[in-house]
Formats: C-alpha cells, structure tokens, sequence
C-alpha cells in the first residue's frame, strides 16, 4: 500500500474516531467504505475489530457511570450478540466477500430509511425475545462487516434513550462486539502480519478522534444528535452499498 494511501486510512480513522467519541458507534460505518478503496475485506475487517478494542473500551471508560446503571437491562441484547458475531464471522471467512456486503446492506439501507423517515414512536419496553432478537441481528452484522451502527441506534430509539443513556449503552455493547469479533476471527484464522500492521497505523488517529468527539457530544443538542445519527448511518450505508454493487 503506498504512502497516500496509508496517509489516507489514517484520516479516516480520525475522522470515524471523531464520530464514535460523538455517537458512541460509528466507527467502522465510516471505516470500512473508505478503507475498501484500498484493502480487501478479510484483511480489513479483523483489523478494524483490533482497533475498535481499546477504541470501544476507552469509550465505554468515558461513559461508565451511565453505563453500570443500564447493564442488567441489556443483557439479553448482549448475549444473543455471541451466536450473531460467531455466523457472521463464519460467512465472512467462507462465502464470497462481495455478495455479502451486497445482501448486508441493502438490509441495512430500509432500516435506515424507516429511522429517518417513520413518525418516532414512543419509548417502549422491548421484551426478552426482541432484546435477544437485536442482538443476534446486530451480532450477524458486525461479524460480517464489523458494522452495527443502525440496528444499534435503532434499538436506542425503540427504548427511548436519552442521548448520556444512548451513547453509553451502545459504547457497552460495542466494547462487547469488539471482544467477541476479536476471538471469532482469531478462531477462523483471519488474522494477518499485514492486518496487524493496519491495526497498528489507525489506532492513534482513532484514539485522538474519540477523544475530540467525546468533548464535542457535550455541546450537541439531543435533538440534533438524533438527526445527525441518522443521516450518518444513511450517509454510509449508501456508500457501503455502492462499493458493494462495484465488488459484485
């Protein structure tokens, strides 16, 4: 990979650091359409979820008070998210890459058009069986693309979070997914000298960005950090789908 493009990751990378220290998710949304210009999927992929350990858990540090609070109410979510990531890292190290982020996407475009365009809908209690159903869509989604921004933030909007709540519990699940990812690909065998090295070049610029975001989120009215969450996720799921329909 040549200079400018290594130069390149790295801006990205401080840009989706900015973006998850905003919303508490967000990195790979932005990541992996800018980082597919230049690396192939099995070796971007584990690298981003290396990054995204210590990005995810220093978000989750940043948000901890709020985050002890809501543990035992997403619990259900949580554990459904290991039989999700394990599929979806298994089809990311079998099946065609390209034909994969095809189908992920245009699944993920109508969600993410439903948020923006629906009437908001009153906070609700989710059920044990809904809980457990987002977790193993969010689960299948990050294994396969390490993206889980939009089911995520959906599933915020369905409880009705306050933007403090929101983003802490998402920063938990996220340190979570990031774990759980991490093992997946370890276990497949899709960790690389190369992806280590990628690793390695993105996570200082994403450090510094979550940081950046994180003092910014504070200055951001609720109102406005909804409306923003949803055209980013519209923003980079439609990207991501016209990478996809490009590989295929």
């Amino acid at each position: 990979m040549s200079g400018e493009g290594l130069a390149f990751l790295a801006a990205a990378a401080l840009a989706a650091g900015v973006v998850n220290g905003l919303l508490g998710y967000g990195f790979s949304s932005l990541m992996v359409p800018s980082g597919l210009i230049l690396a192939p999927v099995r070796l971007l992929n584990p690298a981003l979820a290396l990054v995204e350990l210590p990005l995810n858990f220093g978000a989750a540090f940043l948000h901890r008070r709020r985050a002890r609070a809501l543990w035992r109410e997403l619990g259900p979510f949580a554990l459904a998210l290991l039989p999700g990531i394990a599929l979806g890292a298994i089809l990311l190290r079998f099946l065609p890459a390209g034909h994969l982020k095809l189908i992920c996407y245009g699944l993920l475009l109508p969600l993410v058009l439903f948020q923006m365009f629906a009437r908001p809908a009153k906070p609700r209690p989710l059920g044990l069986p809904a809980r457990a159903g987002f977790g193993l869509a969010t689960g299948l989604c990050y294994g396969l693309t390490t993206i889980s921004g939009p089911p995520l933030s959906l599933y915020a909007q369905e409880r009705g979070y306050a933007k403090d709540d929101a983003r802490a519990a998402l920063s938990l699940l996220r340190a979570l997914e990031s774990v759980l990812a991490t093992v997946a690909f370890l276990l497949l065998g899709l960790f690389t000298a190369e992806g280590l090295r990628l690793a390695l070049l993105l996570l200082a610029p994403a450090m510094v960005g979550l940081l950046i975001g994180h003092a910014l989120a504070t200055r951001v009215q609720e109102a406005r950090f909804r409306r923003f969450a949803l055209q980013f996720n519209l923003l980079a799921v439609a990207v991501g789908l016209t990478r996809a329909v490009g590989v295929v």
